[in-house]
């Protein structure tokens, strides 16, 4: 039930022309009360408009884009500097999804140099990059396997398939 609401709750931030950005399990909370089975997104603040509303003509990716968002959660395309789009929220969730039933990623704990926190993006992003999905997903449905591939696969201004 999580994962369906999350996936709803995305796909309405995109209808609404926005990409989130920044998914992680802290911006996700849980309902009260008679609302206590219902999940809400929160936290908009590096959200952005992927596509202009009017002519809902897409915004061209740019190549040189600040990461954005959490390293633990952020896609590989916004780790290599490409501008963030719907594609990427879906694969942030994926991420997310494998922390709440796994109870950690490959990449967390790396230790790094404070220094140089480049260094720490760089090596999660490698990580991420050539970790095999079936390992990242071992012990899972195989639902999420395909997700992800599926997920890799689209285009910058593809439109996700949420259901």
């Amino acid at each position: 039930m999580i994962v369906d609401q999350m996936l709803s709750t995305i796909q309405i931030v995109h209808s609404h022309h926005y990409v989130h950005r920044d998914l992680k399990p802290e911006n996700f909370a849980v309902g009260l009360g008679n609302k206590q089975n219902q999940i809400y997104m929160i936290d908009f603040g590096l959200s952005h408009k992927y596509r202009d509303p009017q002519t809902l003509e897409h915004k061209p990716c740019l190549t040189n884009a600040k990461a954005a968002g959490t390293p633990r959660y952020t896609s590989i395309n916004a780790l290599k500097g490409l501008d963030q789009s719907r594609r990427d929220d879906m694969e942030s969730l994926l991420y997310i999804w494998v922390y709440f039933l796994k109870g950690s990623l490959p990449w967390m704990g790396i230790p790094y140099n404070e220094k140089d926190p480049n260094r720490k993006y760089m090596t999660i992003l490698h990580i991420k990059k050539h970790y095999p999905i079936e390992q990242l997903c071992s012990e899972l449905p195989e639902e999420f396997v395909k997700y992800f591939n599926e997920v890799r696969s689209l285009k910058y201004r593809d439109e996700p398939d949420y259901a």
